[in-house]
Parts: structure tokens; C-alpha cells; sequence
């Protein structure tokens, strides 16, 4: 170690140089590729064909979504790894229902399919990467349905089809922070299709 820094001493006109900055810079490039470039960023996607589509890789659900997922959904998830982060516009879009991502909407006792969209962009890498210890967008849209979930329920179902728009903007202005807190701008949220599929007894 005092050899390096004592190198380091005797020749910092050159490390500090233009070539200098240039090999460090790369040499911090290829740590940073070498060491975080097998993190994976899941997220859910639907499947090929209601049930799941077969393939070698067993459908696991991830921890953040577990008590979300209903038992019947048609969806997988799939493990993607990366070695860059998308900072454009991202769309996600979810189903609450029997065989969607996340459990069907209980609306004054009836039972509603829903789907509901979200934009965002990625606005401060670092946080987006290590705000939650993981990828900010494996964290978040299963985080966005449970709070999402608590809006929606307050409403009977023809109340929601009215004034859907209003509330998808109560969604976006409650749940913007804690999209910004993990480096992540809310852009925008639809509240889509509303199904009946139960009524209350």
C-alpha cells in the first residue's frame, strides 16, 4: 500500500493529466460494469396464454409482490438482467382481478376487475439503483397497486366510472413522493376498464 501511494506521489503530474483522468475514468468504468452489471430488474409480464406459457424457467414470484399476486393469475414474471438503466418514459400497465397482478377490487362489497396504468421516467439514476437496495422499478409498481388499492376502495364502482380521471390524479399526487424518494418522476395514471364480476350479497 505505501508503494502505491508513494508512485502515486512521484508521478501525480501525470495521473492528474488529461491521460491521467482518461485511464482512471476507465478503470472506474470497468469496476463499476464488472461489479453491478449482473443486477437483475424484474418485472412482471403477461404471459403467452392464460395459465402461463411454458417455458424451462420456473415462474417464481418475487418478494415484493408476494400476498399480491392472486393464485389463479395469468401472468409471469421474468428475471431480465441489464447493463443500463432506461431513463426514457416507462408505461406499466396492471389488471386488479381473479387472474391479474394484483387481487380484484372489493368496491361496497362488490367485486370489480380493474386496470390501472402508470408512466414514469427515471430522473436520478443512483437512487433508482440503491434508494431501496434493489432497482427502484422492482419495488415500485408492486408498492403503487397495494396504495393505489386503498384510493380506489373508497369508492362504490359507479362512482369510480364517473370520476375516474379525478382520481387518478388523487393517485398520482399521493404517490408521486415516494416515486421521487427512489429517483423515479409519477408522469402520469389511468385508471382504464372497471368489470363487475360479483355483486355484494
Amino acid at each position: 500500500m505505501r508503494q502505491i501511494i508513494d508512485d502515486i506521489l512521484k508521478n501525480k503530474e501525470w495521473i492528474f493529466s488529461g491521460i491521467g483522468v482518461l485511464a482512471l475514468t476507465g478503470v472506474i468504468w470497468l469496476l463499476r460494469r464488472f461489479l453491478f452489471s449482473h443486477r437483475p430488474s424484474q418485472q412482471p409480464q403477461q404471459s403467452a396464454a392464460p395459465g402461463g406459457a411454458a417455458s424451462d424457467v420456473p415462474n417464481v414470484v418475487p418478494d415484493n409482490w408476494q400476498g399480491i399476486v392472486p393464485p389463479q393469475s395469468r401472468y409471469d414474471f421474468v428475471t431480465e438482467t441489464s447493463d443500463s438503466i432506461p431513463l426514457g418514459l416507462q408505461s406499466f400497465s396492471f389488471e386488479y382481478g381473479p387472474q391479474g397482478h394484483a387481487k380484484a377490487l372489493t368496491l361496497n362489497g362488490a367485486i370489480v376487475r380493474a386496470e390501472i396504468q402508470f408512466t414514469c421516467q427515471i430522473t436520478n439514476p443512483y437512487k433508482a439503483m440503491f434508494g431501496a437496495n434493489e432497482y427502484a422499478l422492482n419495488v415500485l409498481p408492486p408498492r403503487f397497486l397495494s396504495q393505489a388499492r386503498g384510493i380506489l376502495e373508497r369508492f362504490p364502482l359507479t362512482r369510480l366510472r364517473a370520476g375516474r380521471q379525478e382520481i387518478a390524479r388523487d393517485i398520482m399526487a399521493q404517490l408521486s413522493p415516494q416515486f421521487e424518494e427512489l429517483g423515479v418522476r409519477l408522469e402520469s395514471v389511468t385508471v382504464g376498464a372497471l368489470d363487475l364480476i360479483e355483486r355484494a350479497k
